[in-house]
This record gives C-alpha cells, structure tokens and sequence, in this order.
C-alpha cells in the first residue's frame, strides 16, 4: 500500500491503527519502514498523539 501512494504521488502518508493497533508495533513500524524504502530520514516527522 505504501509503494502503490507513493507512485500515485502521494507527498504524505498517513499512518495510525496500522502501527498503533498492531500486536507487535515495532514489527509493523519497521516493515512500514521498510516499504518506504527512503534514504531521507531526516524528513521523516512522527507524531505520537494517543
């Protein structure tokens, strides 16, 4: 899903009970992660507001 809203160019993703609902959230951190596959992670922002 990542790769599929980053070519339809999607600028942000938005991600929460994928992660934050998941029985293992460094698990599903990671492979979301993964997915993004980007060199840039200075420009990564995360909020945590729960």
């Amino acid at each position: 899903m990542v790769k599929t809203a980053l070519k339809s160019g999607a600028d942000i993703l938005v991600v929460g009970r994928a992660i934050t609902a998941s029985k293992n959230i460094k698990n599903a951190a990671e492979q979301f992660l993964e997915e993004l596959d980007s060199t840039e992670i200075d420009q990564f922002r995360i909020m945590t507001d729960f």
